[in-house]
């Protein structure tokens, strides 16, 4: 422990001020010249100051009379002249010493007279509290801690720690987690000026009962402003809206402090999944029960018994929904297996339809004399067959158009029945339940896949077997123009 405080009024004489905030903190002293330190006592203090602060920054003006010293970390700078100012002066000159030190505003602040930062906390407005501590979570911290120096202090939130020892964080919800679901579940519409959460002032330990009372206060306004649908903070004066087709109500920011249940259906809506749901109905049964100002201030047992009861109530309902909606799912996956069964099946006929009904045509016209091959170097004969397999050759390749398109098409409609069946549900589920249910359209991606690779097998064995007819039939051409 160090008391900056103490030491100097040894040092230096009387305290006449001090003030601690965030970023600074500065004390004056008066004394008489005869009693300043020597300058091995003055060195002695600069050391332990120098150590005591670390990454902030000091000065130390020593002013007697007219003549004014400023002291910092390195001696050279400022012995000489100090030396020489306590030489020039009378032992009973008046002396003014001022200390200020300039903090690094990080995730880890000193505090180097807890009583002097208490006192100048309490005493700032409500809003202005609020912003005290919004200036550094703007910077998207997890948590901050602010480091005691002077004597001991015990004072924890959830994501906050006044202190004078090591602090070790319990495992909780992250706070940008937090921060990010409470973005998706309400508009608050001054949220960049105050990016601050109930949590931030949620005390589970403190060793001061008025900084304990003033956290909770400031929790409660900020549970206000996360449970209405759209809110605002400016100034002292505080803007709710809970249900979208009834005007805001305002409010002065002192008049949202009192009540803890606000913090209690905070904490149901946020502390769990399904936020966005919870806080739907939360806002809906407050509109329900809340009609006036003073009503939403006396939100009570019997609203978040309502709020909770209704949820159970439509859990239920989404329960028979979710599993609709898996049956839904079986039914796709067995109907779509069937029908790309049913498609690669009347691709391979095609195929088979076309080979037999060539093969068929060869076989009857020898067995029926159609054709006799002893008079193929006729070319009467040969013109005739040439064009007879053109036939073939054109009514196959229009043949495989058809097939393909067809099987297009049927997959296309496999596809709409699919997505109609995931918009069916859109309104249910968010986007990434949708996916989990639906296993990330898994399903849909294999028999989209065993498609492609029947057809891909299919229709290229097709296009062979008609580039081979199409040769046939050039081959047979030539012989018949010679």
């Amino acid at each position: 422990m160090y008391s900056v405080i103490n030491e100097s009024k040894r040092l230096f004489g009387i305290m006449k001020s001090s003030n601690e905030a965030i970023s600074i903190f500065r004390a004056a002293f008066e004394g008489i010249a005869g009693e300043l330190p020597n300058k091995d006592s003055l060195l002695g203090f600069v050391h332990d100051l120098s150590t005591v602060c670390d990454s902030d920054s000091f000065q130390i003006q020593i002013s007697i009379l007219d003549e004014t010293v400023t002291i910092q970390k390195s001696a050279e700078l400022w012995l000489d002249k100090y030396k020489d100012l306590i030489q020039k002066s009378n032992a009973d000159d008046q002396s003014k010493v001022v200390i200020r030190i300039d903090k690094k505003v990080t995730n880890k602040i000193r505090i180097y007279s807890y009583n002097t930062f208490e006192d100048d906390y309490l005493r700032s407005s409500l809003c202005g509290q609020l912003q005290t501590f919004a200036e550094i979570f703007k910077n998207g911290y997890d948590h901050v801690i602010f480091h005691v120096i002077d004597q001991k202090v015990s004072i924890y939130t959830d994501y906050i720690a006044i202190t004078d020892k090591e602090v070790v964080w319990s495992e909780m919800m992250s706070r940008n987690v937090l921060l990010e679901k409470s973005r998706q579940s309400s508009i608050f519409l001054t949220r960049n000026q105050f990016p601050l959460l109930p949590g931030d002032f949620n005390c589970v330990n403190a060793s001061s009962i008025m900084l304990a009372e003033t956290f909770r206060k400031l929790r409660n306004i900020l549970s206000y402003l996360y449970i209405a649908n759209s809110a605002s903070l400016i100034d002292d004066k505080v803007l709710l809206q809970f249900d979208p087709s009834v005007q805001n109500e305002e409010f002065l920011i002192s008049e949202l402090c009192d009540n803890n249940l606000a913090f209690e259906i905070y904490n149901w809506i946020y502390a769990e999944d399904n936020s966005i749901d919870r806080a739907g109905i939360a806002r809906n049964i407050i509109s329900i029960h809340c009609h006036n100002h003073w009503d939403y201030l006396k939100i009570d047992d019997e609203i978040v018994s309502s709020i909770k009861s209704n949820y159970q109530i439509y859990l239920k309902k989404e329960i028979k929904k979710y599993l609709q909606l898996k049956r839904d799912i079986s039914d796709f996956i067995v109907s779509s297996t069937l029908q790309i069964q049913a498609i690669a099946h009347d691709m391979t006929d095609g195929l088979k339809n076309n080979f037999i009904g060539v093969m068929t045509f060869f076989i009857v016209s020898v067995l029926t004399g159609t054709v006799d091959f002893r008079d193929f170097k006729d070319q009467k004969t040969l013109g005739i067959f040439a064009m007879v397999c053109l036939i073939f050759d054109v009514s196959s390749i229009i043949y495989w158009i058809i097939t393909l398109c067809m099987t297009n098409a049927k997959w296309n409609w496999i596809e709409k029945s699919y997505k109609g069946l995931k918009n069916n549900y859109c309104g249910m589920l968010d986007t990434e339940d949708l996916n989990i249910a639906f296993n990330n359209d898994s399903a849909y991606k294999e028999s989209k896949m065993d498609l492609k690779r029947i057809r891909l097998v299919v229709f290229a064995a097709w296009s062979v077997f008609i580039v081979c007819m199409c040769i046939f039939t050039k081959y047979i051409a030539i012989l018949a123009g010679n």
